[in-house]
């Protein structure tokens, strides 16, 4: 059930998304199709709110310990540390890392198995600390989710609990508690929501009389932030931009340390304890979320940041690898620094696509970013098209080590534009449908009339598909797969008006518009587990991104031998390649060109491409070879109980010729599946007819291309 319901979480997920990005792209870039230079940065504001990273080894096994917190206090590091083993205890470090006191915490047999979430060494010897309990979560239950525990502690200098204050946010008023924090005099300050969770408020509640404190709301983006005891103001808080200083009443934190600036590629951190108010020790995650790292920063003077040419890499999104080959990057290179432009900050909690707006403004003023993070709503083939986008394939050719690497050419074909490949592409997944060979006569595509006139033999208790499916789904399924049937962007032209085209709608308009509560309430989820396997189901959405997954996709979903058939389509298997993560475009009219390849390039060399940090499939063909070797070779485990036997050679045959034979990615004009979707809708609702909605689709989207071209 946990591999379904990820599954349907995705397909949810890639509807959300189809509605998300339905705005305005990167369109008419300039009227001759030019720009003027990339977009550039001041270069003081590179070397603003900068702290160099010193890591630090205090002989603990982070891996197996928790540090909750940590004060500076009479030239000595106090730490409270959580031993998966032993329990609590505080350790006093000496300026040169020695261990000078190593003191065991005691707790009450009741509160094994909690947490402290921040904690203060006090002057006299005492330490405070924020004690949470978690409560498991229980589905069968009629309360299945319980709030936290929390109580404050206080220890003597001897380790003995001398306090334990019980303390429950609900009889101060508090409902929906979204944070705790302890503060050094012992009072506590509580972040918290409105019942519509529509508000987010903060205030200092005193638990002794029950006061919930005067409240005040704060800005709904601090939802992004990770609150922190304050040393010279009332609270730190971060997120991943940054660490900032904040005051109750503020209406903005102040910055206090860039992370981008400072090449700091952690996430959030989870204890500080400052030394001064230039220089602090911190404990962070790093970006696996298994190891855990403890350093100093110190705080560098804009004077002291040597210069550097500043590369603008543009994104909607940084993910936490690419955030940290950044870092590497900006740490390694003497001539070059990559500065981020994050669109996703130009977007309102009411509006999602201002971010997009502002890339697609910054294109047409001829201000485009050195390198953009590809995404779902640029369309690539414009870009080319207007001559905005630099040759990758000749760069590649150029490059005296990645000249002699073998690519998968089948995945670089399909990011091309006019035989010419424009985008680095790291690493890719595929998309398709798939079926038991004993159910679909062991074909390897169908076109929709095909699908149609099978299912029409089939029983009634037999569905298309493995899953419940909605019509916004089918449109989805559309815009992902078949797009190219009704479109040709080489020619400017397209038919969804044709008969094909209104029978799909038809098809879709079969399925339910939504499913009810009681629906979901009264689903059968132990048959769902069997569908394949009980031959109740023909087509299983599979997304190809790593062996295991896929080996437990077919021998463990369907349980039989697979036909990678495809979304049916009037070309037959209509399955697409995604770049998975972390595609780059580069700019043409950049005049550092040569500092952005510079960046890009490692992308595709054997040591990004063999590495744990790739997401997705290797586009090397040597590595991806013996990615499919080891899948034949090593049995899948699932969980304790269950392990899948390896693929045969004869199914990773069939695995190989099927990925190496497709050529065609997703089709990203956010502006067409606009379209698409509100006309479809308004046939769904019963406004027009299917033809009706056709011919309106056929003419606004002609009518679109003709302006575009």
């Amino acid at each position: 059930m946990r591999r379904f319901r990820k599954s349907l979480c995705l397909l949810l997920a890639s509807t959300l998304l189809l509605a998300l990005t339905a705005c305005q792209s990167t369109k008419n870039a300039t009227d001759d199709g030019t720009a003027k230079n990339a977009a550039s940065v001041d270069p003081n504001l590179t070397k603003q709110y900068v702290f160099r990273e010193q890591a630090l080894d205090l002989g603990l096994d982070l891996q197996n310990t928790q540090i909750c917190a940590m004060t500076y206090l009479k030239d000595c590091l106090h730490v409270l540390i959580k031993d998966t083993t032993i329990g609590f205890y505080a350790v006093t470090m000496n300026p040169d890392g020695s261990v000078q006191n190593k003191l065991p915490l005691e707790l009450e047999d009741s509160m094994i198995g909690g947490s402290v979430s921040g904690a203060h060494f006090l002057e006299n010897g005492n330490i405070i600390g924020l004690y949470i309990m978690n409560t498991e979560y229980n589905p069968e239950s009629e309360d299945a989710y319980q709030e936290p525990e929390y109580a404050v502690l206080k220890w003597d200098s001897e380790g003995k609990l001398v306090e334990n204050q019980k303390i429950d946010p609900v009889q101060v008023g508090i409902n929906n508690l979204s944070q705790m924090i302890l503060q050094k005099d012992g009072s506590l300050v509580a972040t918290y929501y409105n019942n519509d969770w529509s508000k987010l408020y903060i205030s200092k509640p005193d638990f002794a009389s029950g006061n919930k404190g005067e409240k005040v709301e704060l800005p709904i983006d601090f939802l992004a932030y990770q609150f922190y005891p304050g040393e010279t103001s009332d609270l730190l808080i971060s997120n991943t931009k940054g660490l900032y200083t904040y005051n109750l009443g503020d209406l903005e934190p102040s910055i206090f340390m860039d992370f981008a600036n400072s090449d700091f590629a952690g996430l959030d951190f989870q204890s500080l304890a400052f030394i001064n108010d230039k220089e602090f020790v911190a404990t962070y995650p790093d970006t696996d979320w298994e190891t855990y790292k403890l350093s100093k920063f110190t705080y560098v003077d804009s004077t002291e940041v040597t210069d550097k040419i500043n590369i603008v890499l543009g994104c909607e999104y940084l993910n936490s690898n690419l955030s940290k080959q950044i870092a590497n990057f900006n740490k390694t290179n003497d001539t070059y620094r990559i500065v981020i432009k994050n669109y996703d900050s130009y977007n309102t909690m009411e509006d999602y696509s201002l971010g997009n707006i502002q890339l697609h403004n910054d294109i047409i003023s001829g201000n485009m970013p050195d390198i953009l993070l590809i995404n779902s709503t640029l369309d690539i083939d414009y870009l080319a098209n207007k001559g905005l986008l630099a040759d990758v394939g000749e760069l590649i050719e150029n490059d005296k080590e990645l000249a002699n690497i073998e690519y998968l050419e089948n995945v670089f074909n399909a990011f091309s534009v006019n035989d010419t490949l424009y985008t680095v592409v790291p690493s890719f997944s595929v998309s398709t449908m798939i079926a038991r060979k004993d159910m679909v006569n062991s074909r390897t595509s169908w076109t929709m009339p095909e699908f149609l006139e099978y299912m029409n033999t089939l029983p009634d208790d037999i569905t298309p598909f493995g899953f419940p499916i909605l019509q916004d789904t089918m449109i989805y399924y559309l815009m992902e797969y078949c797009v190219d049937d009704f479109l040709d962007l080489n020619i400017g032209t397209c038919r969804f008006d044709s008969p094909e085209f209104i029978a799909w709608l038809e098809f879709a308009k079969t399925f339910p518009a939504e499913l009810s509560e009681s629906f979901w309430n009264n689903y059968d989820w132990d048959a769902q587990e069997r569908i394949f396997r009980d031959k109740k189901a023909v087509l299983s959405y599979c997304f190809i991104w790593e062996m295991g997954e896929l080996l437990y996709d077919i021998h463990g979903t369907l349980g039989s031998e697979a036909s990678f058939i495809g979304f049916p389509g009037l070309k037959g298997n209509s399955s697409v390649i995604i770049s998975d993560c972390d595609g780059f475009l580069l700019s043409s009219k950049s005049e550092h060109r040569e500092g952005a390849w510079s960046f890009v390039r490692y992308f595709l060399t054997e040591e990004y491409q063999t590495g744990d940090q790739i997401e997705g499939l290797p586009v090397m063909k040597k590595v991806f070879e013996e990615q499919l070797t080891q899948a034949t070779e090593k049995p899948y485990r699932v969980d304790a109980e269950t392990t899948l036997e390896p693929f045969s050679q004869k199914e990773i045959n069939e695995i190989r010729d099927f990925i190496y034979s497709l050529e065609k990615r997703t089709y990203n004009d956010a502006n067409v599946l606009q379209i698409v979707t509100e006309e479809a809708y308004s046939f769904f609702a019963g406004a027009k007819s299917a033809k009706e909605a056709a011919e309106i689709i056929q003419n606004r989207v002609q009518l679109y291309l003709d302006e575009s071209r």
